[in-house]
């Protein structure tokens, strides 16, 4: 299945607002993608200030107080573009409104991976990364979305990874769209 598939099937048990906004998303991430430069990147849509609970800052938040929307023609370059106030890439997620207003940048997902997989039923002797369903060993960047996505169930959390160049789409704790077809079995 496709990306805009998988989302427009599950777009109802989240709050966004329109599919807009998580396929531009999945676009300037693809962008970043093919320009090669990628430092990684955690994005998750539909974003509630209720959910703050769930998230620390971690690093300079470049969004906050600003009127960027994932849904305007420069979208791409608002994320490609943001730098920390020491002009390093960000670290750390961007969350983005259900309205498509980028609303936070270095955040961290806050819970424990170990603890939800208790609360999944999924904990045992095997390393994180089999447990949550990957195929290959990833970055906590992928465990930290993957983990944040089960807590705030209303959003989708994309990945770019730095390691493979690869992204992946997080929703309930589950993986939804991957570039390994047996991640993503009996998760539509």
């Amino acid at each position: 299945m496709d990306i805009e598939s998988i989302l427009r099937a599950k777009l109802g048990q989240t709050t966004i607002e329109d599919i807009v906004i998580p396929m531009n998303v999945y676009s300037a991430l693809t962008s970043i993608q093919a320009n090669g430069s990628n430092p990684g990147y955690s994005i998750c849509a539909g974003f509630e200030e209720s959910m703050a609970n769930h998230v620390s800052m971690m690093d300079d938040d470049v969004f906050s107080g600003k009127n960027y929307n994932i849904k305007d023609a420069g979208y791409i370059n608002y994320i490609v573009s943001a730098k920390a106030s020491d002009g390093k890439d960000l670290d750390g997620a961007i969350l983005i409104g259900k309205d498509g207003h980028i609303k936070h940048s270095g955040m961290y997902y806050d819970h424990s991976p170990k603890v939800t997989l208790q609360q999944m039923g999924l904990y045992g002797p095997k390393p994180m990364w089999k447990l949550f369903g990957f195929s290959q060993s990833v970055s906590s960047r992928h465990i930290s979305a993957i983990n944040g996505s089960y807590h705030m169930p209303t959003t989708f959390i994309f990945v770019l990874s730095e390691e493979h160049n690869t992204i992946r789409a997080f929703h309930r704790g589950k993986i939804i769209y991957s570039p390994v077809d047996a991640e993503m079995e009996d998760q539509i």
